[in-house]
């Protein structure tokens, strides 16, 4: 049997408390640094097998579907046949400014729709129009730049309180917690 979708949202969202902001903010962090971290090595050096290429390639593109996903989560639930492709509990930028005057992003860092399928089709299920990709077929370092970009301008509007520690270079860099 076939896992139970979240319903999609089809009115206001329920109200979020600013500790679940600042809660929720520690994953924008994450997606800040592995993107950031991946992209360095992409960008900076080849890595030394086709392997360890394919990981840190996969590994990139999730983040930076992610933070897409969360900046412009609104605007592309627009521009779908599916508009009501936001559901209850996804994290999403304008949930930040609710109460405070919109928040200007900056649309030019968004990634293309050409960009968000070709991501798609390289990661989320084998398909007839996936490609063999390679070093040259991503624009990695643009990629990376731009949704850095609109990260740093999202911290800067974005009530201190709201945001995790970690977005102000306040944390030591534990990424996980293990259960001793």
């Amino acid at each position: 049997m076939a896992a139970k979708r979240l319903r999609a949202i089809k009115t206001k969202r329920p109200p979020i408390s600013e500790q679940m902001l600042a809660d929720a903010s520690w994953h924008l962090w994450y997606e800040r640094e592995m993107l950031n971290y991946c992209g360095n090595i992409l960008v900076g050096r080849a890595p030394s097998s086709r392997d360890q290429f394919a990981v840190l390639m996969e590994s990139f593109l999730i983040h930076a579907r992610n933070l897409n996903y969360f900046f412009y989560a609104k605007e592309m639930a627009e521009e779908s046949k599916n508009r009501k492709a936001i559901w209850f509990d996804d994290v999403i930028a304008e949930d930040y400014f609710e109460n405070l005057l919109p928040w200007s992003k900056p649309l030019e860092n968004r990634l293309s729709r050409d960009e968000i399928d070709k991501m798609n089709k390289q990661l989320a299920h084998i398909s007839y129009a996936r490609k063999i990709t390679n070093r040259s077929a991503w624009d990695f370092q643009g990629i990376q730049t731009r949704l850095l970009r609109t990260v740093d301008a999202f911290v800067r509007a974005v009530p201190r309180e709201r945001l995790h520690p970690a977005l102000f270079g306040a944390y030591p860099g534990n990424y996980f917690y293990v259960d001793e």
